[in-house]
C-alpha cells in the first residue's frame, strides 16, 4: 500500500528510524480499538512507529485519544476532541489524528487552542504533503497516482 510513497522517500532515508510493527502487536491494537483506519495498519506493518529521520514528527504504535495526550485537565476540551483518534504529533507540539466524524479524514491539533483544522483527506495525502513540505521537494506526479 505505501510501495509508491517509500520509493518516493528512500532517498532521503525519511523512514529508516521506524521500527515495523509486529503483526502480534498489530492485532492487539485492533483489539483495544477496532477503530484504527486500515491505512494507518498498514502503515505501521509496512512503515513502522516512532520518530522519523529529522525528528521532527513522530508516529505513535496506534492511536489515542485526547486524554491520553495532553496534561490539560480541561473536560470541555477532551470532550471535544473524542471523536479524534491521535496517531502522531510534530516538533512544534502539534497533534495529528483522524476524524471518526468526518470519514476519517486527518485534522491537525494546536494545544495552544485545541482547535482541530482540517490537514488532509487521507494518510498517504497527509504524508506526502509533510515531507513535500519538509523536504522542500515536489511530489504533484506521485500525488495525482496515489490520490486518484
Amino acid at each position: 500500500m505505501f510501495e509508491l510513497l517509500q520509493n518516493a522517500l528512500s532517498k532521503y532515508n525519511c523512514f529508516d528510524t521506524l521500527e515495523k510493527v509486529s503483526d502480534f502487536d498489530l492485532e492487539y491494537i485492533l483489539k483495544e480499538d477496532p477503530l484504527v483506519p486500515l491505512d494507518y495498519i498498514s502503515f505501521l506493518k509496512e512503515i513502522g512507529w516512532g520518530a522519523d529521520f529529522s525528528g521532527e514528527m513522530w508516529f505513535f504504535k496506534g492511536v489515542f485519544p485526547s486524554t491520553e495526550l495532553s496534561s490539560d485537565d480541561d473536560t470541555e476540551v477532551h470532550r471535544s476532541l473524542s471523536h479524534i483518534l491521535f496517531f502522531a504529533y510534530d516538533s512544534s507540539g502539534d497533534q495529528y489524528g483522524f476524524d471518526t466524524k468526518d470519514n476519517f479524514k486527518i485534522v491537525q491539533v494546536d494545544p495552544s487552542d485545541w482547535e482541530p483544522m482540517d490537514c488532509a483527506d487521507s494518510l498517504q495525502e497527509f504524508l506526502l504533503t509533510h515531507y513535500e513540505d519538509a523536504l522542500e521537494e515536489d511530489f504533484s506526479s506521485i500525488k495525482q497516482i496515489l490520490l486518484s
